[in-house]
């Protein structure tokens, strides 16, 4: 459809999944909503993370 729609878009912890689904249930229980896993996040507030390469490279095999 051409309606406009607001979206917000999270990155949270796995931890903190259970407690945003049920928020947004409370708040819109026909929301459309998208859980994914995501590997890495950059940007302001969030830490650098340095993966140990070869042990991340192992885990592909």
């Amino acid at each position: 459809s051409k309606t406009a729609r607001d979206v917000l878009y999270v990155v949270i912890a796995k931890r903190q999944v259970r407690d945003l689904v049920n928020l947004i249930r409370e708040i819109d229980p026909n929301a459309f909503v998208v859980i994914t896993d995501v590997y890495e996040v950059l940007g302001k507030g969030f830490q650098t993370r340095v993966p140990n390469l070869p042990h991340e490279l192992m885990k592909l095999r």
